[in-house]
């Protein structure tokens, strides 16, 4: 079957290339034997990925669309990201494919989405909706691999270098920011005092960081990620905030009910174990559910009983009580590392797995090609 997916961004197609990860990229997707056509194709966004069943043509621009490859493709898809935009204009299509990266569905109401979806267009959403449809596929792993890519932390060097730990955990975070976790931080702060720090990002005057680092010409990396890990190695065990709290968006009657996502925080959590890092994520309980089902673990994971807020609680205690048994923070990761560094293995195996074949890439491009799950 050949498949035309005309796109016009990285974020319209990101989660569809990660299905198509086991077959063949062509970047000459005209099939030319010319090489010095060859730049010009990959400029213009004109490639393909093929297997002995199926071809995946695409295009970015319109008039490619003219091209004898994508006028004789069985199904003609155009693929968007943003609701912002009029969707309604996308016409001499046979379905639309939006793919909902990095934040909750917004601008958009339930009944809207569901309009949508009831004409045969297809969802691939890294977040939650508060229906079920079956052209909704919804998977948060969706936001791992787009963060991935977009932060260009699939170019990190990991060396796995020892320096000296000078607190029990660190974390990023400013108190007066959101409640939940200023009361976390608080509580962390009570139990362990100068063993908890909070991480200090280097700052410019306004004027020149606006000058120098426009946040959309810097390619929205953001100060943050330039440190990566670095920080994080100066700690025994690192704090992860992801973005919602452990029970978000319960309020039935708003537009943002049950519309739920994970970030790059929990991405740096997972990617960084191979740092040997050790991590305690607090963030959504059925994404926490969703992570260790599949097998990933965190530090807090050891204290776990329906609550990820009192198994950080936990945890802060025990790594307490360790620094009292072992004197030295040192003492204390070396601890950790022995007993749990097995385990830090086993999530950077999983990440890495999961990054080049999704599980289930096989129910998402039937969706794509027969409107169904298998």
């Amino acid at each position: 079957m050949k498949i035309g997916v005309r796109y016009q961004t990285f974020e319209d197609v990101v989660s569809i290339i990660w299905c198509l990860q086991d077959y063949v990229l062509d970047k000459r997707a005209d099939n030319t034997e010319r090489p010095h056509e060859l730049k010009r194709y990959i400029i213009d966004g004109i490639f393909s990925f093929s297997n002995d069943k199926d071809i995946y043509y695409f295009v970015r621009k319109k008039e490619d669309e003219n091209n004898e490859i994508f006028k004789n493709c069985d199904l003609k898809v155009r693929a968007f990201h943003n609701f912002m935009e009029d969707w309604n204009t996308y016409i001499g299509y046979d379905k639309l494919i939006q793919s909902q990266n990095v934040d909750p569905l917004i601008n958009i109401t339930d009944k809207e989405v569901q309009q949508y979806l009831d004409l045969g267009n297809v969802m691939l959403s890294s977040a939650s909706i508060s229906f079920q449809h079956k052209n909704f596929y919804f998977e948060p792993f969706f936001n791992i691999n787009f963060f991935y890519h977009h932060y260009g932390m699939i170019y990190l060097n990991f060396y796995k270098f020892n320096n000296p730990k000078t607190n029990l955990i660190g974390t990023y975070h400013k108190l007066g920011g959101k409640p939940w976790r200023d009361n976390m931080c608080i509580k962390i702060k009570n139990e362990l005092g100068d063993d908890f720090n909070y991480f200090q990002l280097k700052d410019y005057p306004k004027s020149i960081k606006n000058l120098y680092e426009p946040y959309t010409a810097f390619g929205l990396w953001g100060r943050n990620h330039i440190n990566s890990y670095l920080d994080y190695k100066t700690s025994v065990c690192n704090l992860v905030f992801e973005t919602l709290e452990e029970y978000p968006n319960k309020e039935i009657e708003t537009e943002q009910y049950n519309r739920d996502n994970i970030t790059e925080k929990t991405l740096k959590s997972l990617l960084f174990c191979e740092e040997n890092i050790f991590f305690v994520w607090y963030g959504p309980k059925k994404f926490y559910e969703y992570l260790t089902n599949y097998g990933f673990w965190f530090y807090n994971s050891e204290f776990y009983n329906e609550s990820v807020e009192q198994s950080i609680v936990n945890a802060t205690e025990e790594l307490k009580n360790l620094k009292k048994r072992f004197i030295t923070n040192d003492k204390v990761y070396e601890y950790l590392l022995e007993k749990y560094g097995h385990k830090l293995k086993n999530n950077v195996k999983l990440f890495y797995s999961l990054m080049d074949t999704y599980y289930n890439r096989d129910e998402v491009l039937n969706l794509i090609k027969y409107g169904k799950r298998n």
